[in-house]
This record gives structure tokens, C-alpha cells and sequence, in this order.
């Protein structure tokens, strides 16, 4: 049969009546209890690295309650986060180095300006085109097999 695993229409719940679930055995000592907090918890204002090297620092209790470093900062001494369209770099490239100093607000078309291949030397600019163009050779003839 093809729904052979389903329940059927009509019929009644194992758990009809009963009230909670009981597991049995130890299940009740080793639960959660309101008020325990766990070994993992960090408290309002620790700082921790993700997974990009960014500082995040926890803002207030509870899940998903991390914010970035360098845009808290930002926000103390300036009193509002950077407006759309805008991003915050650091000066000396190092993404831990969250004093105000070090940060710099850009638009994002002074950031492409900023990281285009046109502000490389020569030298870098012809090794780029280079590579670009085998990487479409090999992609061109590896197709054809």
C-alpha cells in the first residue's frame, strides 16, 4: 500500500486524554529549568569573533541579540548607524581594530573606486587579464567533451 505509514482519517491519537508527556526514567531530573542558566551563556556586552572576523557584541538578552562592533561603535559617536547605500571600512584593514579612529564611512561607489583593478599597476593589470583569459580558454574547450 502507498500509504501504508500515514494515520487514518477518523481515527484517534495515541496521546488522546493524556496530559504532557512523560518519558520516563531520568527524563525529569535532567530537563531544563526555568531560571538555570546554561554553562554557554554570555552575558549583555561580551564580544566574540564570527565567522568573517568581525567583533560582534551582544546588545541585550537573547537569541540573535549580536551586533557588530565597528557599527555599535559608530553609532556611540555619531548617534545613528550609517545611512543606506553607505558602509563602514576600516582605515588599517584590520576588521578587530574597532576604535573610532580606524573607521571610515564610504559609499558604496567610493568603495568599488576604491578596490577597482584600474587603481593596480601595470604589471598586475596584465597578469589579471592574463588569467582571466585562460580561465575562459579552459572554460571554452572543457565544455566540448
Amino acid at each position: 500500500k502507498i500509504n501504508k505509514g500515514r494515520f487514518k482519517k477518523g481515527g484517534t491519537p495515541w496521546n488522546k486524554g493524556l496530559k504532557g508527556f512523560d518519558a520516563g526514567g531520568r527524563s525529569k531530573q535532567t530537563r531544563f529549568k526555568k531560571g538555570i542558566t546554561p554553562k554557554n551563556h554570555r552575558p549583555v556586552g561580551s564580544i566574540r569573533i564570527n565567522v568573517e572576523g568581525y567583533l560582534e557584541i551582544k546588545t541585550e538578552e537573547g537569541m540573535y541579540k549580536w551586533r557588530l562592533l565597528h557599527r555599535e561603535v559608530w553609532k556611540q559617536h555619531h548617534g545613528a548607524y550609517p545611512p543606506k547605500g553607505s558602509v563602514i571600512i576600516f582605515i588599517d584593514g584590520n576588521k578587530t581594530n574597532c576604535q573610532i579612529d580606524n573607521l571610515q564611512l564610504l559609499t558604496r561607489e567610493q568603495l568599488m573606486q576604491r578596490n577597482t583593478i584600474h587603481n593596480l599597476p601595470e604589471s598586475i593589470k596584465n597578469v589579471i587579464a592574463l588569467s582571466r583569459s585562460i580561465t575562459r580558454f579552459i572554460n571554452r574547450h572543457g565544455q566540448k567533451t
